[in-house]
């Protein structure tokens, strides 16, 4: 071997070596920036909230005039044709439970489940990006 040579490869175990070949791009890099799902910006888009939290949760859409609302635990709601760019907040109602989200999408449908979080952080924002991508934060 060449002394200028990558000898990185050659030491990279077996199991980050098999997630990096599995990785959408050679400069991927796991974190917040990265989209959890993707829509076609092109098309209506609809999300659907599922809260399975244990608590009630209040939500608002930043494009919408209709104010925060409520939705109780094992409910769900749907927020139909949403703008481009939208954020959807959601927040625990009256407690501190830290709150997270799966998010999924399919024909333009995004499905965000709200689970109770181990993280005390937790996450509060769903964003639907102009090009299509969906982030949370």
């Amino acid at each position: 071997m060449n002394p200028g040579t990558n000898a990185q490869t050659l030491t990279t175990p077996f199991n980050e070596l098999r997630v990096q070949q599995q990785s959408p791009a050679s400069t991927y890099q796991p974190g917040f920036w990265q989209p959890v799902a993707r829509v076609n910006s092109n098309n209506p888009i609809t999300a659907n909230i599922i809260n399975q939290s244990g608590v009630t949760v209040e939500y608002s859409l930043t494009t919408s005039p209709l104010g925060t609302r409520t939705l109780t635990n094992e409910s769900n709601t749907q927020l139909a044709s949403l703008a481009k760019d939208s954020y959807i907040i959601i927040n625990p109602e009256s407690s501190s439970t830290p709150i997270k989200f799966e998010v999924k999408a399919d024909n333009n449908i995004v499905t965000v489940t709200v689970i109770r979080s181990s993280d005390f952080s937790g996450e509060s924002t769903v964003h639907v990006h102009p090009t299509g991508a969906i982030y949370k934060y």
